[in-house]
């Protein structure tokens, strides 16, 4: 999505794309001593971030408060802005979430995808609520339960599938770490 934004700033403003575009992600690292099957020592290593950490979206609860102290309103919109992106592009298949970090840096973003174990809801709370934003109405998405939408008003976009009928995604989810 950041590449899109950047390719086009006029679709959702030059103040949205210079934020987008100083977006980065923080990886993490794991290291198992032992066998994979029956480790001795676990042990995660992050980069220690400095400043005031921001969630803006959680595995279940795409729809925070962003208006918190702290908070740049634009960014916020930016994170759900690709996490509909991220819908729209798997066809529904997953997306991705639970993004937070400190300025311009997120850590742990998770995928929600297919999988009758997990995270059945997630994807599902997307859908029943959330709520267009300025990055959302840009590219134009539409709610699935209404793809007579006019872009501009309602989100996310709906599916097509080959018969050009909008379906839903299938309703189990598992959330998978980046």
């Amino acid at each position: 999505m950041r590449s899109e934004i950047s390719k086009s700033p006029r679709r959702v403003g030059m103040t949205y794309q210079e934020k987008c575009v100083k977006l980065q992600i923080d990886r993490h690292t794991v290291v198992i001593e032992g066998l994979i099957d029956d480790p001795k020592q676990i042990y995660f290593f992050k980069k220690a971030l400095k400043g005031l950490y921001i969630k803006y979206s959680s595995n279940m609860d795409l729809k925070l408060n962003k208006h918190r102290d702290g908070v740049d309103l634009e960014v916020a919109q930016s994170m759900d802005g690709f996490t509909h992106w991220s819908y729209v592009h798997t066809d529904g298949e997953s997306l991705i979430c639970d993004l937070q970090g400190v300025g311009p840096t997120l850590t742990d973003p998770q995928i929600i995808s297919p999988d009758p174990n997990l995270w059945a809801d997630g994807i599902e709370h997307f859908l029943q609520n959330d709520e267009c934003n300025p990055v959302c109405q840009a590219f134009g998405y539409k709610h699935p339960n209404n793809p007579n939408a006019i872009p501009n008003t309602n989100c996310p976009n709906p599916i097509p599938d080959n018969r050009g009928k909008a379906k839903r995604p299938r309703p189990n989810r598992v959330a998978i770490g980046l």
